[in-house]
Order: structure tokens, then C-alpha cells, then sequence
């Protein structure tokens, strides 16, 4: 989506889209916190662009603050907590949803990539699963192949740091559809299979699966 400036036909840049939405500011008044949680009320309203730029400021601010030794957490191992990944994360999520695919891509991929266990973040290896399904799911858009690849890739890399993926219910079954639309019956399978074990099973669910069952081709 584009945005304008009050100069007609001026195209705003996210830097003046960062500007505005701190109402002039500039991000070292503020803390990583207090931009995270902006950004997270941006993100809440699905004003995604919005809320990938501040994201991507709370994460330099995380960043800075862990630098500067401001960021004294630790986690149950003693690691000093560095939340820059979650905020450099999300940034990516938004900024796809918002359909700056190729910032987000980048930054997700570099998200994949980190340390996250090295930054006290054993509690939000989640998100590393979250960023390798929307990697996944570009990818798909190349063909089975491809699609088959970064599933495999991702499930051995989310095992490395303990984590399973697909992480979460919705998406198990957006793979486990791409996998028998690609005719992968083996790969539908074997993703549904944590599904039929869930308990309590809501009627969503059941649903899903019945539909599921009956879309199989024999």
C-alpha cells in the first residue's frame, strides 16, 4: 500500500512513517518496550506497515539497550536476555502481510539464522518456528519441490534448537492441504497426525479432519 505525504504524489518512506507515528520523536526517546508496545497496538489492528516500522525501531532500541548493558534480565541459565529477535521477527510478519515481502523475507531469514538460544530466548523458540512457516509458505509458490525442501529444512533446524514444526495447529493444516495439493499423500499424513491426537479436540478441529478424510483422492 502506498503512502502519501501531504505533498501530493510525494511518496512517504517508512523512515517518515516511523517519524509520524512517534509524532516526531525520534526513537532513542523512547524505550524498546515502549515502542514494542505501540507496534504491537498497530499490529492488533492489522495496520501492519505501521507496525513493522516500529518493530523495526524497537528492535534497534533492544539492540542498543542490550549494548549498552541497560538490559539486565537473565534467563533460568544466566543468560543475559536479548529481545532485539522477537521485535526483528515480527517486523517480518508484518512487513509480509503488509506485502513488503522482500524486506520481510530478508529479515526473517536473518531471524532463522540467529541465536536465539545464545540471546536467553529458549522461551520463544516458537517464534523461530513462526518465521520458518512464512519462509515455507514462500517457497511452496515455487512448486512441490521447493515446497518440500524448506519444510524439510525447516523441520531439522527447529528440531536442532528444540522446537517442533509446524508449531502451531492452523498452520499443520495450511501444510498438510499444500502437501496433497503437491500430491505429497505421505507428507498430509504425517502433518495431520499430532491433529487426530489433540485433547481436548474442539468441533473446529473435527470438522477440519472430517473434510480432510474426504478430500483424499482413494
Amino acid at each position: 500500500m502506498a503512502f502519501l505525504s501531504r505533498t501530493v504524489g510525494t511518496p512517504m518512506t517508512n523512515s517518515d512513517l516511523l517519524s509520524k507515528l512517534l509524532k516526531g520523536k525520534a526513537p532513542a526517546d523512547f524505550s524498546a518496550y515502549d515502542i514494542g508496545s505501540k507496534a504491537y497496538f498497530r499490529s492488533s489492528r492489522e495496520q501492519h506497515l505501521e507496525a513493522a516500522v516500529l518493530f523495526e525501531a524497537a528492535a534497534r532500541r533492544a539492540q542498543h539497550e542490550f549494548d549498552q548493558g541497560v538490559a539486565q534480565k537473565l534467563n533460568e541459565s544466566g543468560i543475559r536476555i536479548n529481545q532485539a529477535l522477537n521485535s526483528w521477527a515480527r517486523a517480518g510478519f508484518n512487513y509480509y502481510r503488509a506485502g513488503q515481502k522482500a524486506q520481510a523475507l530478508e529479515l526473517l531469514t536473518r531471524c532463522v539464522h540467529a541465536d536465539w538460544l545464545g540471546a536467553g530466548l529458549n522461551h520463544d523458540l516458537n517464534t523461530v518456528a513462526m518465521c520458518w512457516a512464512y519462509l515455507v509458505r514462500e517457497q511452496s509458490m515455487l512448486g512441490r519441490r521447493a515446497f518440500e525442501a524448506a519444510f524439510r529444512e525447516a523441520e531439522q533446524r527447529c528440531e536442532a534448537v528444540g522446537v517442533g514444526f509446524p508449531w502451531s495447529h492452523p498452520t499443520r493444516k495450511e501444510f498438510a492441504s499444500l502437501a496433497r495439493g503437491f500430491g505429497n499423500e505421505e507428507l498430509a499424513r504425517e502433518l495431520v497426525a499430532p491433529l487426530r491426537t489433540s485433547k481436548p479436540m474442539k468441533r473446529e478441529l473435527k470438522g477440519w479432519l472430517k473434510a480432510f478424510d474426504a478430500s483424499a483422492s482413494g
